[in-house]
């Protein structure tokens, strides 16, 4: 009798905005992109708040938040997606902050499906069955 594991989709983590469904690759390639991804977040946001001294500035900053935003989504969840999600929730404070949640999220739920948790079960059924 075959063991019989079925691999297709454990790499990737479900992402909702609303009723907006998207997913992440987790596989070892993926993880590695969205590190590169929240970098070039991190590299080109740095720093926008501090230019905001008035109305013009301020939508200067709404304006290159927006392009970063519409960058790393799109490159995270495939292009077109930033504009679905930002038709539906036109504020880049709120999708900037969701981007965060997004990799906060899916880190949490990888190390769920791969943390330590369950090898500790499995050695602890191995030490049981070694008595």
């Amino acid at each position: 009798m075959a063991v019989k594991i079925n691999l297709e989709n454990k790499s990737l983590i479900p992402v909702e905005f609303g009723e907006l469904s998207f997913s992440v690759d987790v596989s070892d390639r993926g993880k590695e992109h969205l590190i590169s991804l929240v970098n070039k977040y991190d590299k080109e946001t740095d720093g926008i708040e501090l230019e905001v001294t008035d109305q013009k500035t301020y939508m200067k900053a709404v304006e290159t938040m927006k392009s970063v935003l519409e960058r790393v989504y799109d490159d995270l969840f495939g292009v077109g997606s930033f504009k679905k999600i930002y038709d539906k929730y036109p504020d880049v404070i709120l999708l900037s902050g969701s981007f965060v949640e997004v990799c906060e999220g899916v880190i949490t739920e990888y190390d769920k499906r791969t943390g330590k948790e369950k090898m500790d079960k499995y050695l602890n059924q191995k030490q049981r069955k070694a008595k």
